[in-house]
């Protein structure tokens, strides 16, 4: 019975503290704070309960995120609560606005704030443009009250904000407003503005590196900046990796490797120049990217160790030297300063996908350069097609050879030169291997009639085409069916040297018996020692009288 009186007396008090101090139903009725003037934002800026709705009305996660969200009083800067995140330590999540704004004009700009909880948090806008993926762009990072700015893209016309978190982390008071372009101005051109102005396009880099061209309000190119690809090939988005001014590039198990960089223009091209260091052994370093619009429609492009090659589909290509997108008059052409692994995906909306791959392990040099203008690679390779044309028309096909070589391989830039020199190729191939294939039929019959003076025709007659050819590959090709004459009629050359050795020694001594000759005796004894001695089957091509009737 004691025991039951206290349990019920338990059960009273639980009932009318509940009755009287609900958290849960003061949290629903207190109201939220009131935004600043000019927060777009409006009530939903702190993450609080507005007209009986949570947060998950105004925030969402999107898919791309693998962690979720949470609304606690602890993650609160003001009002009840704040957005908390708690993936594993090297997992991250993201978080967006339900809302989507109109994009500001061209004379301003965003300016996007938050109290962080992490250094791992950072502030993001996700332009929308007709057509086109979606671009995010990182404004601010770090722990404590942060704050950036960014200017819409060509072409975008709305866009919606966001929150990212490298491992866990808290974020409150939301502020988002538009403000003059010239508070967003970091007196970097590349950042500001279209550093690359010559031809039809227009780049901008971002902060950390990266870079993004437009053809007008169209994008065509979006290349972020470079992360660390674990052993097992995984990485992490460069908007959750890298983060502006942390010197820091992320990867996934914790890995980490310091950057710095700078941008620069050489001539024509614009340098995009970042060095990793401390990147751990086995661990590469990757720019995601993709390819949109009228460069998207085109073939791509891959300069390699394999030689020029166009690609309509998915691809993945080692040893690449450059990326060559569009065509004739709105070439682009992108480097890294080394050797890469570059792999094409195109995708469903008609974007294509591309991954950049160098080797990592120590220090890490990635110059990012693009080029946009090929007046000058264009007049060398109309040249180099007049000078192959000149050379095919005089009989040096080698040497015409030679120059389509370095048309397709250095100044694949113009579309109809390089039409012009690969149909060129195909016509010297096509000589190349109709003299290939008569050389071998011509050495067959020889060796069929146990002829050696046919064989050594041959190897003249392949000797000549070298010579053809010279400057070129097709010339070794030659010099080795002259040496397969050799090495195939050896045998049959000797016979006949043996054959030839054996009357002269006859003559001789024929002559030399009969006693009125000694002369003619002496005669045949020093052309048999001087011409017939040695190694028949080198000494065959160079010996006077080499024919057999001559021999006689």
């Amino acid at each position: 019975m004691l025991l039951g009186g206290a349990a019920l007396l338990a059960a009273v008090g639980a009932g009318a503290w509940i009755a009287l101090a609900d958290p849960f139903a003061e949290r629903a009725a207190a109201a939220p704070p009131a935004p600043a003037a000019g927060n777009l934002l409006g009530d939903t800026w702190s993450f609080e309960t507005v007209d009986g709705r949570g947060p998950e009305a105004a925030w969402t996660v999107p898919d791309e995120s693998p962690a979720g969200w949470t609304w606690v009083p602890e993650a609160a800067t003001s009002g009840g609560l704040g957005a908390r995140t708690t993936p594993d330590a090297d997992g991250w999540a993201r978080l967006l606005s339900v809302e989507r704004f109109r994009a500001p004009g061209p004379d301003e700009a965003l300016r996007f704030s938050a109290v962080s909880g992490a250094p791992g948090v950072s502030l993001l806008v996700r332009w929308l443009a007709e057509g086109q993926p979606p671009l995010d762009t990182v404004v601010a990072s770090g722990r404590g009250a942060i704050s950036g700015t960014a200017r819409p893209p060509p072409g975008a016309l709305e866009y919606r904000v966001g929150v990212s978190s490298l491992g866990p982390g808290d974020v409150d008071d939301l502020d988002l407003r538009v403000v003059a372009a010239a508070e967003a101005a970091t007196g970097d051109p590349a950042r500001d503005g279209a550093a690359l102005t010559r031809g039809l396009f227009g780049v901008r880099v971002g902060d950390p590196r990266g870079l993004t061209v437009f053809r007008g309000a169209e994008r065509v190119l979006h290349l972020a900046p470079a992360v660390l690809v674990g052993t097992d090939g995984a990485d992490l988005p460069p908007t959750v990796a890298r983060l502006p001014g942390d010197g820091v590039v992320a990867g996934p198990g914790g890995l980490r490797a310091s950057v710095d960089g700078g941008v620069r223009e050489e001539g024509r091209r614009l340098v995009v120049s970042e060095r990793l260091a401390g990147v751990p052994a086995g661990v590469a370093v990757r720019h995601h990217g993709v390819v949109s619009g009228s460069l998207a429609r085109s073939p791509l492009g891959v300069r390699s160790s394999r030689g020029f090659e166009r690609f309509e589909s998915g691809f993945r290509v080692e040893g690449v030297d450059a990326l060559l997108l569009g065509s004739t008059q709105d070439r682009l052409v992108v480097e890294l300063g080394a050797p890469f692994t570059l792999a094409a995906a195109h995708r469903d909306d008609g974007t294509i996908a591309l991954t950049l791959e160098l080797p990592g392990g120590g220090d890490v040099a990635v110059d990012l350069a693009l080029q946009a203008e090929f007046q000058e690679e264009r007049l060398a390779a109309a040249g180099l097609r007049d000078e192959l044309l000149r050379h095919e028309a005089e009989g040096r096909l080698g040497a015409a050879l030679a120059a389509v070589g370095v048309i397709v391989s250095e100044y694949p830039f113009d579309e109809r030169v390089f039409e012009e020199a690969v149909a060129a190729r195909g016509r010297l191939q096509a000589v190349m291997q109709e003299r290939l294939d008569a050389l071998d039929h011509d050495l067959e019959d020889a060796l069929f009639l146990g002829s050696a003076s046919r064989c050594r025709e041959v190897r003249a007659a392949a000797l000549a085409e070298a010579a053809r050819f010279a400057g070129s590959d097709a010339e070794d090709l030659f010099r080795a069916r002259a040496d397969a004459v050799e090495e195939r009629a050896a045998r049959l050359l000797a016979e006949d040297v043996e054959r030839r050795r054996s009357r002269v020694a006859a003559l001789a001594e024929s002559f030399a018996a009969h006693g009125d000759y000694p002369l003619l005796a002496e005669e045949y004894r020093r052309f048999l020692e001087e011409h017939l001695e040695g190694d028949a089957a080198g000494d065959v091509a160079e010996a006077p009288g080499a024919d057999a009737e001559d021999a006689r």
